[in-house]
């Protein structure tokens, strides 16, 4: 017998071993080809986009843990991935949409100048990853080590007027 305002239970996603080798194989093209850790978000974007998937976040990260073997936890493997910080991101897209705007005023067009200091550090990165026993995770290291700093100076215009 029911009780009246008892859910009905949801309908179970179920991947086939195609499907499965598919989602695996997503995951690590996170690590290999696009360099990035894989996010739940990054992996169901990805799985709605390459597989059909339909269901939702937490039953992905059911399947990634019971039928894959994932496991979200501190990165103690030898891969280690070069990042780039969220924050120089953002800043990359804000320029972009001032270039498109600078280009979108024609005539009135201001002059543009580059120049730029960018920092890459070469230990930059997270201290959990999804890994399974069998494959390799994110390496983290304590190290200060290497850091790289790349300038970057262009201009657009051959004569700028500057009043003095």
């Amino acid at each position: 017998m029911r009780t009246p305002n008892k859910a009905k239970r949801q309908m179970k996603e179920y991947f086939d071993g195609f499907s499965l080798t598919a989602l695996r194989n997503i995951i690590h093209s996170m690590y290999t080809v696009r360099k990035e850790i894989p996010t739940m978000r990054k992996i169901l974007a990805a799985a709605k986009v390459d597989l059909n998937y339909t269901g939702s976040k937490t039953t992905l990260t059911k399947i990634i843990k019971t039928d894959l073997g994932y496991q979200f936890k501190r990165c103690y493997r030898k891969r280690l991935i070069l990042i780039e910080r969220p924050q120089v991101q953002a800043w990359r897209a804000k320029y972009l949409r001032r270039m498109k705007h600078n280009d979108s005023l024609g005539a009135n067009k201001r002059p543009v100048i580059y120049l730029d200091e960018t920092w890459i550090h070469a230990h930059y990165t997270v201290k959990k990853c999804w890994q399974t026993a069998t494959d390799v995770g994110v390496r983290r290291n304590d190290s200060p080590g290497r850091r790289w700093m790349e300038f970057t100076r262009e201009a657009k215009l051959a004569l700028l007027t500057m009043p003095f």
